[in-house]
């Protein structure tokens, strides 16, 4: 049958099976026939045929034919075709016949009233007239009268039960399994029916029949045979009375209320419910008897639980339950007339004819009740009897109840009362095994309530002996457990027959008494005479004989009854003493609370028909107040209860008891509005479960510590009701703070972790709960939901599930609307859909739970399993089943074989490979239909609801899909590539998909362009605001907030697409339309939700809160920031900080904090003093970080931003370092500023200018007073190495706290970068032997590529490729790349190297890798490898040869991954030694020894030329990048020049490196191209042409555009309108460059932190570049330079000075710590041309270029020699002779200042002498200044020409400015003099 199940595919194996299995049947043919079918899913006519066999004669009937019936009518149980198959087998089958007869047995014993003993009234007492002796005949009359008159009955059933004697034993019939699953599969449409029909409110007053708490011996109406009757008073309110009083008013009104159809349809509801529930009942029944008579207890089960269920639903009385009319025996209401009377004929005929008349019964739903618990309990005990140790005692006193069936029903009574009786007396003895408690799966509560409701029923009908059997059986197979609620039934009942058993011995007394008169009187009547004679014979006359013998049976009668009745009383006492024994054992403190709790279900009761009575204007004036009154009174003392019984719990120890009544004290509080009081009960009980104090408040600590996996189902169930009290005490008593929900959130989400990822087979992770990863069947094993967790149809000890689920939809929506980890809502999302579907069954709540679980997967960036989320709601898989139909296997695999046949979303690829493009594509095709989301036929248009807001969610979802993976941009080569077209035409249906739901969801069309123009218009002229159209219906709270993210992703579209105007425009309009729904309809008073306290003191808000408002606003500061209106962003900001201090939102205030530093750092406002407050960008940093680390477990990325810009201030501006404020709390750093600005008046603002108090720039003076700044200055006043070092630790350590808090991040969404491989062992290499295992894999390049590839993987590799969606990694990356520059600063070169290999794997996660942070990488690997050489600490592999302890110890050596041979000798070294490969292609890290040094250095030089390539096109042509790129190059070929061997056949490498110079001051001249400048213009010069707005990005040319816009509004020169018409088409090159220039600035401003920013820089270039030929030219380094360095040409000899200007390393920064840092020097690179070529007669050493490198020149030395230099330049310019003196002076100055002497010599200083070179140079450079001026003969000359001194200072200006980085200068004059003072740092001397 599965086989055939499985479809088509399946069939061919299913009919091989069947006919090797049915080979010599007959039928094999027809069963291949209906599993072709089957296969074919064509299940009706596979029911029709198979119940044609299965009605087949016995010899006929195929075995299989019910199995096929069942697996059609189990897959197509709703089709009506379908039922009529069912429905025929189960009528005319042989065991249905069978199944009858057994039901009607049980039916027709719980119909008699069972036995009493009565004697007939003396009118009906007949004697023999002939009698043998008078004792005799008197015993015989008596007995054969009252045995033949009691027992006929009795008889008679047991003569039917004698010749009923079956041919079909049901429990041999394999058969009965299969028809009890078609019973209950035709009762699975009947309970589906019920569960459809809509009533109006829940009746809390029937909730008691189904609590086994609240069951009570019921008061039952009086009929003069019972004992406990209720009082019946005269005008007791009826509530159907009154609402058809009320009907009956409503008619006679003109206006009907809405409230009265409301309750004729519930009516008429209930009416229909009920008799569905009687049908039900009746199958159920049936379903019960087959199951029970084969002992197929689940199926038995299933069936009680159906039962079970369809109560809870319909919801009735017993008493509505039983038949209208008189219940009790006719003997025991008036025993004179019906007592002996079937005994005449006359009688029998007329009571014959009397029943024939009767009508039927209204309801037999009693009786199919307690033939269900009948059999319910008969199978308990039989399992009882298998599992359990049996009790001699009761085993022995079992076997004598069975050996009386030759008894009589009068001796059966009394022994059985007696050793029931003995039972009980001994019980108290006992030590009972609860056998149950081994067997989860059974729910022996859910059968106790069933059986209870069905004593309660019986107890309705007077069916006293049924109710103490069931009762007593039930008591005997629980082993008591349950016996506080079924011994005061039995109780009751036992006294019901007690009292009928006293009444008829008052009744025989009486009768003897009348009798006795009687006598008496007749006697008196007879002569005298005749009793003389009478005497005198001896002989008795008639009336005294009928006397005697009347007494006689009488006595004898009255003997037998007190025998009975004493064993009654008997068996009544024991109960007594039983119960008074269980009632003892029960504790004070729990029987307290069981009152309780009793008193609370009254007062619900009460409180819900007065809030009817008020919202129907039934109850006014004077009535409402004494009613409000007597409602408060009896609050206050159910409150005191509440508080006396937590107080005895408490004392008792007994803390899960103690929590649940916590729970249901604040639960009456906060419904009496007491809201105070509602926090402390409920925080209370928090404390209790996790014996913590504080709990709530001191979260995280309670987490670590108190918070522990459960051990156990009970301790689970009290851990998740803490999770609802704690979404109770965060969202009704604290409805305003924000940080008290995220709290709750986060304290819920590491809660539900315990409980769930630490049982198994639950996942330990919280990303494995996503949708293709795990599916929950099974909180906790062995818990039962309904037991204590969500009670059905109760007030108290749990929750309903709609609650349950609500307060994990809570903490969803509140960590993604506050955007806090967002990967804790999966775990939470789990645990919804379980019980949604799985408990609940509620198919619109279930929808919604994946919605939301597919919603948080999408802010993970797990669009994977996103994509197959929607896809799985789309196709409706695991939908709720009904409660009787099971899981069918065949579906679930059909299900995971269409889910498998998808292609979805590839995480792992690009947005626009071919198959995530085919997958979005596919995306947009997804439909839910409106019976898939649970609208039920509605509309979902116009009609609110569950239904149609999941169908409002998935198009919202499926749109923010399109807009998340559009998110994801990478610079293009060119504008209008097709991957952009194929991005913007996504955006364009998400734009589509959003207005729809607009319009749906608020009935409006989207006019937000209409408004946003009228707004505009209105602002202009002054008029009134343009008013937003309210929605058409009111909208609930969660429809606001799903406007609010239509508004916010449309926003987002606008945003991508460039147009920040736009977006800021739909910001502003769903800020607006909040403001709408919050001043129209926003608020629900205390009445309209059922909630007590003074009137007008409470209310309940209905429209989005402020987490949906904050939303808004933080993405407005966004976008006004990009926009570039800071203006603007920071009143927002200032405003935002204002909301969330109300809010007490900690999350949007470290984001506004944070976007504050930004806005402060563009403002240039770092630091600023107003009196004791401090002001800027530094404080702002400051109050931010303390914000995120005192209320939050984890800093934001917000927080983590603020961290990274203040350390990119500290380290851009050294001396901020020690004006940081580290041990300030977050309360005094707000304070004294940081966050609100504070306005001052400006009379202050003077006052405090004048005391000196607003100091603009306080640095220079917190510096004089730092003592911190001692051991960093060194006592010549300049900085030291140690204390720079000191200050680059502090930075590190800030980047490394920013690095860990982004791990910390990551960490929780389940970000893993080097997943382990658990088949890291079983790859053998290709031949399956491990032969390749040592042999070296392919050599890879230095350097990876820009576009990273997933390595091949091998087959037993069990790692998913990676995600490379997560929106943190870019940044993570950053601070990563950040960080090892920091470190290789420090020398710190282990770490460094983990760092950069991490980052190169890092880069690989990146969905879109810029190139400038590839470029970045690869700068500082290049750095870090020349580092390592110059340290010495460079490694090569080991060679083939070396020794195996140097071998196998190489890290290469086991790289490909390939395990030995395990019985090779280096298997043990492999797995000690071995790590798996990576999953993507990395670069070299270590090179193999055997490479040359040339061949190195040429592919060296490719590859860094490829990069350098890579950086002028598409990585923005980061000037300072590719300086730092030609220096590795540089040094590279310095460093390969100095190891190689001089040689004559080998020419130095002079002509390479003269290129690197070149390029380097090739780069330095684009860097200080088009800047613009009013010394640069030229008046009447023609400019480059402008540049077309289509060619450039939309975002760049909308923004310019806009700025034009704001220029009059900004103060600035307005612009016409022809010219900004003009502005829509073209822009001016100046304009465009310059805003290019201003977006680099600010990327190099903050270090490119902000990746929109800098990928936004980088396109802006590559556009630029093509649309532009001048910007080309200028901005950009010809690749014809870069050629030059791979083949380069010869270096001229023209005597050109070519210099580098570098930062040192702190290695190489000084030979003493205390020298001076890297920071106070910089390092000279200088290249001088040879003079002329080497001939003959040529000094040697100007006809060879030199190399040199002074790596210690001072700034502040260098610096001060340029202003010098430049100021002798001004002074030279109107004279016309120098004197020499002064410029030697000055020469002898800059050759001390280039050679990096000390720093504290004078200025005056002269050179060290000896040094004759450098003094011939000197005078050489003299005579040659001194042109004409010079002496004749050869002398000193002491006048300088002054044009040659000025052409010689600008030269040496030029060389000797850093801020260039490079120069070059031709002067051979000056170039001689420069040899001779850099000849001692030749680095290739003799070269």
């Amino acid at each position: 049958l599965e086989l055939a199940l499985l479809g088509a595919e399946s069939f061919p194996f299913a009919e091989k099976k069947a006919r090797v299995a049915l080979k010599d049947s007959s039928d094999v043919d027809e069963l291949v026939r209906l599993l072709k079918d089957l296969s074919d899913r064509n299940y009706v006519a596979v029911a029709r045929d198979s119940s044609a066999l299965a009605l087949r004669e016995e010899p006929e009937r195929p075995a299989f034919a019910l199995s096929l019936l069942h697996c059609a009518a189990s897959r197509a149980w709703e089709q009506p075709e379908l039922a009529e198959s069912v429905a025929a087998v189960l009528e005319k089958h042989p065991c249905c016949e069978v199944l009858q007869e057994k039901l009607s047995i049980s039916r027709e014993q719980f119909t008699r009233f069972g036995f009493m003993l009565r004697a007939m009234p003396p009118a009906r007492l007949l004697f023999p007239e002939a009698a043998q002796d008078e004792e005799e005949a008197a015993g015989d009359e008596a007995l054969s009268k009252a045995a033949e008159a009691q027992e006929a009955v009795v008889e008679a059933a047991d003569e039917a039960v004698e010749q009923a004697a079956p041919k079909v034993k049901l429990h041999e019939q394999e058969d009965s399994e299969v028809l009890a699953q078609l019973e209950l599969s035709r009762a699975a449409p009947l309970l589906k029916e019920l569960s459809t029909l809509k009533r109006l409110r829940h009746d809390i007053s029937r909730f008691k029949f189904m609590d086994l708490k609240q069951v009570s011996v019921p008061l039952l109406s009086p009929d003069g045979a019972t004992l406990g009757v209720a009082e019946v008073e005269e005008g007791a309110d009826d509530p159907d009375a009154a609402v058809e009083g009320a009907e009956a008013e409503a008619g006679e009104a003109e206006e009907e209320p809405a409230w009265v159809g409301q309750e004729a349809a519930d009516k008429e509801a209930k009416a229909k419910s009920f008799q569905i529930l009687q049908d039900l009942l009746r199958t159920l029944a049936k379903a019960a008897g087959y199951a029970s008579s084969r002992k197929a207890d689940q199926l038995l089960q299933a069936s009680l639980i159906s039962v079970l269920n369809a109560l809870f639903i319909v919801g009735p009385a017993p008493e509505e339950c039983v038949p209208k009319g008189p219940k009790s025996n006719p003997m025991d209401i008036d025993p004179d007339k019906f007592v002996g009377e079937e005994e005449k004929p006359a009688d029998a005929e007329e009571a014959e004819g009397a029943e024939a008349e009767a009508p039927e019964p209204e309801t037999d739903v009693w009786l199919s009740l307690a033939v269900i618990a009948e059999m319910a309990v008969e199978t308990l005990l039989r399992l009882k009897g298998q599992l359990a140790q049996v009790d001699e005692k009761k085993k022995a006193l079992a076997e004598e109840e069975k050996n009386m069936e030759d008894l009589t029903e009068e001796q059966r009574v009394v022994k059985v009362a007696n050793a029931a009786s003995k039972e009980l007396q001994g019980a108290d003895e006992e030590l009972h095994d609860v056998w149950f408690e081994k067997v989860p799966e059974l729910d022996v509560s859910s059968v106790a309530k069933l059986v209870a409701f069905s004593v309660l029923c019986l107890y309705h009908m007077r069916r006293w002996s049924n109710i103490i059997v069931l009762c007593r059986g039930f008591n005997d197979a629980t082993c008591s457990v349950f016996a506080t609620t079924f011994l005061p039934l039995m109780i009751g009942a036992q006294k019901e027959v007690c009292n009928l058993s006293s009444r008829a011995v008052a009744n025989t007394s009486r009768y003897l008494t009348e009798s006795k008169a009687s006598f008496e009187a007749e006697q008196k009547k007879l002569p005298r005479k005749l009793l003389r004679q009478l005497a005198l014979q001896g002989e008795l006359s008639e009336p005294e004989k009928l006397f005697k013998k009347r007494s006689m049976h009488y006595d004898a009668y009255q003997k037998r009854q007190k025998k009975v009745d004493g064993a009654w009383q008997l068996l009544l006492q024991s109960l007594d003493d039983s119960y008074s024994l269980i009632v003892r054992a029960v504790p004070a403190a729990m029987e307290q609370l069981r009152k309780s709790r009793l008193l609370l279900a009254e007062f619900l009761q009460d409180r819900q028909a007065f809030s009817l009575g008020v919202q129907r204007a039934q109850i006014t004036g004077q009535e409402r107040v004494s009613k409000e009154r007597g409602l408060r009174l009896a609050s206050s003392a159910l409150i005191s209860s509440y508080r006396k019984a937590v107080e005895l719990l408490r004392k008792r120890q007994m803390s899960d008891q103690v929590v649940q009544a916590l729970h249901e004290l604040g639960n009456l509080l906060w419904l009496e509005g007491d809201a105070a009081g509602a926090r402390s009960a409920w925080s209370d009980a928090v404390d209790t479960a996790y014996q913590h104090v504080y709990a709530i408040k001191n979260w995280q600590k309670c987490v670590e510590e108190a918070v522990e996996p459960p051990k156990d189902a009970a301790r689970a169930e009290i851990m998740l009701l803490t999770v609802v009290i704690l979404a109770k005490h965060a969202r009704l008593t604290r409805p305003r703070d924000t940080n008290a929900h995220l709290s709750a959130s986060l304290f819920a989400s590491g809660i539900v972790e315990a409980v769930i990822t630490t049982a198994l087979p639950n996942p330990m992770r919280r990303e494995l709960f996503a949708f293709d990863k795990y599916r929950l069947r099974e909180i906790f094993f062995g818990m039962r939901e309904t037991r204590m967790l969500l009670p059905p149809n109760t007030v108290y000890g749990g929750l309903d599930g709609m609650n349950f689920l609500g307060a994990f939809s809570f903490f969803h929506n509140t960590l993604i609307a506050v955007g806090y980890h967002p990967a804790r809502c999966l775990p939470l999302c789990a645990i919804h859909n379980y019980v949604a579907t799985d408990v609940c069954r509620n198919l619109p709540v279930a929808v919604k739970g994946r919605l939301l679980q597919a919603k948080a997967l999408i802010r993970c960036r797990f669009l994977t399993e996103a994509w197959l989320g929607l896809f799985s709601v789309s196709k409706g898989h695991d939908k709720p089943r009904s409660l009787l139909v099971g899981e069918v296997l065949d579906k679930t695999i059909v299900d995971a074989q269409e889910t498998a046949a998808t292609a979805p979303f590839r995480c792992h690829e690009e947005p626009v490979s071919e198959a995530n493009v085919q997958a979005v594509n596919q995306l947009l095709e997804f439909a839910l239909s409106p019976a898939g989301a649970g609208c039920e036929g509605e509309d979902p248009v116009t009609t609110s609801g569950a239904g149609a807001f999941n169908l409002w969610t998935f198009k919202l979802l499926k749109a923010e899909f399109l807009v998340t993976v559009c998110s994801y941009e990478r610079v293009y080569q060119k504008l209008g590539e097709p991957e952009e077209k194929e991005r913007a035409g996504w955006m364009d249906k998400a734009d589509a998909i959003l207005s729809e739901i607009w319009k749906e969801a608020s009935g409006n069309d989207d006019d937000r362009e209409a408004w946003s123009a009228a707004s505009r218009t209105s602002q202009e002229s002054g008029g009134q605001a343009a008013e937003l159209p309210p929605p058409m219906r009111p909208l609930t709270e969660e429809e606001g907030e799903l406007c609010a993210e239509i508004r916010l992703l449309k926003a987002k579209i606008q945003e991508e697409r460039g147009d920040l105007g736009k977006a800021i425009q739909e910001v502003l309009y769903g800020m607006h339309f909040l403001q709408l729904l919050a001043s129209t309809d926003g608020l629900k008073t205390a009445e309209e939700c059922n909630i007590g306290g003074p009137a007008g003191s409470t209310s309940l808000r209905a429209h989005p809160g402020s987490k949906c408002w904050m939303q808004l606003r933080r993405y407005m500061v966004q976008l006004l920031t990009s926009q570039g209106r800071l203006k603007a962003a920071a009143a927002h900001i200032e405003q935002g900080l204002s909301e969330s201090k109300a809010t007490r939102d900690d999350v949007a205030r470290v984001d506004l904090l944070a976007a504050k530093v930004r806005i402060e750092v563009l403002n240039g406002r770092l630091l600023e003093l107003q009196g004791e407050r401090h002001l800027g960008a530094i404080p702002a940093a400051e109050c931010c970080l303390a914000v995120a680390a005192r209320n939050l477990p984890v800093p934001t990325q917000s927080a983590v931003y603020a961290r990274m810009m203040l350390f990119t201030m500290l380290r851009q501006n050294p001396s901020l370092v020690q004006l940081t404020r580290k041990d300030m709390s977050a309360e005094a750093l707000e304070a004294n500023g940081g966050a609100e600005e504070e306005i001052l008046d400006p009379n202050d603002m003077l006052l405090l200018e004048a005391q000196g108090k607003i100091i603009i720039s306080p640095i220079a003076k917190d510096l004089k007073n730092s003592k911190s700044q001692q051991k960093a200055i060194a006592p010549g006043g300049l900085a030291t190495a140690d204390g720079y070092r000191e200050r680059q630790q502090l930075l590190k350590d800030m980047v490394a706290q920013c690095v860990t808090d982004l791990d910390s991040l990551l960490d929780i969404q389940g970000f893993t970068l080097r997943p382990p491989n658990v088949n890291c062992y079983l790859d053998f290499g290709p031949d399956g032997r491990g032969s390749e295992a040592l042999k070296p894999g392919p050599d890879p390049a230095m350097l990876p590529p820009p576009k990273a590839s997933f390595a091949e993987r091998p087959q037993s590799d069990c790692r998913e490729p990676p995600n490379i969606y997560f929106e943190l990694m870019p940044f993570r990356l950053q601070c990563e790349l950040t960080l090892a520059e920091l470190r290789i600063e420090l020398a710190e070169m282990d770490e460094a190297l983990r760092l950069l290999q991490d980052a190169e794997r890092r880069m690989a996660r990146c969905v879109y890798l810029t190139p400038w942070q590839y470029v970045q990488f690869c700068s500082l690997k290049l750095r870090w490898r020349r580092l390592t050489h110059q340290l010495g600490l460079a490694k090569t592999s080991a060679p083939p040869n070396a020794l195996n302890k140097v071998l196998y110890r190489d890290p290469k050596t086991f790289n490909t991954g390939i395990c030995p041979a395990t019985d090779s000798s280096l298997y043990r070294t492999f797995m000690q030694r071995m790590q798996p490969p990576p999953l993507v292609q990395l670069g070299e890290w270590v090179p193999p020894d055997e490479r040359g040094i040339q061949d190195g250095l040429e592919m060296y030089l490719q590859e860094l030329l490829a990069v350098i390539r890579l950086s002028t096109r598409e990585g923005g042509s980061d000037y300072r990048q590719q300086l730092e790129l030609l220096r590795e190059g540089l040094e590279e070929v310095l460093r390969v020049e100095v190891l190689l061997p001089k040689s004559e056949e080998r020419p130095p490498a002079f002509d390479r490196i003269y290129g690197f110079f070149f390029c380097f001051a090739a780069v330095a001249s684009c860097r200080k191209a088009l800047l613009f400048s009013d010394k640069e213009a030229v008046k009447g010069a023609p400019g480059p042409p402008p540049i077309d707005v289509e060619k450039l990005p939309p975002k760049v040319g909308l923004d310019m555009q806009r700025q034009l816009q704001r220029q009059a509004v900004e103060g600035a020169l307005s612009y016409s309108a022809a010219a900004m018409q003009a502005a829509q088409k073209q822009l001016l090159f100046r304009s465009v460059v310059r805003h290019a220039i201003s977006l680099r600035r600010e990327c190099d401003l903050f270090g490119s932190l902000f990746q929109p920013e800098r990928l936004l820089c980088d396109q802006f270039h590559v556009t630029l570049a093509l649309a532009s030929e001048a910007y080309a030219k200028a901005r950009i380094l010809d690749d014809a330079l870069l050629k030059t360095l791979e083949t380069p040409s010869e270096a001229p000899s023209n005597g050109d000075v070519l210099v580098i200007w570098t930062r040192p390393d702190l290695t190489a920064a000084g030979k003493s710590s205390a020298g001076p840092p890297p920071s106070e020097c910089s390092s000279l690179l200088a290249f001088v041309c040879a003079s002329a070529k080497p001939e003959e007669g040529v000094d040697p050493t100007e006809s060879r270029h030199l190399v040199a490198r002074s790596p210690d020149v001072h700034l502040a030395s260098l610096k001060r020699l340029a202003d010098v230099l430049a100021t002798d330049l001004e002074h030279c310019r109107p004279a016309t002779a120098v004197a020499a003196a002064h410029v030697e002076q000055r020469l002898r100055e800059v050759a001390c200042v280039l050679r990096g002497s000390a720093p504290g010599r004078s200025a005056g200083a002269e050179a060290p002498g000896g040094d004759e070179r450098f003094d011939a140079s000197l005078a050489q450079l003299l005579m040659d200044l001194a042109g004409e001026q010079a002496d004749p003969e050869g002398g000193q000359p002491k006048l300088l020409e002054s044009q040659l001194v000025q052409a010689a200072l600008q030269a040496m200006i030029k060389l000797l400015d850093t801020s260039t980085s490079s120069a070059q200068v031709s002067h051979p004059e000056l170039a001689r003099f420069l040899r001779s003072v850099l000849i001692a740092r030749d680095l290739l001397p003799g070269r």
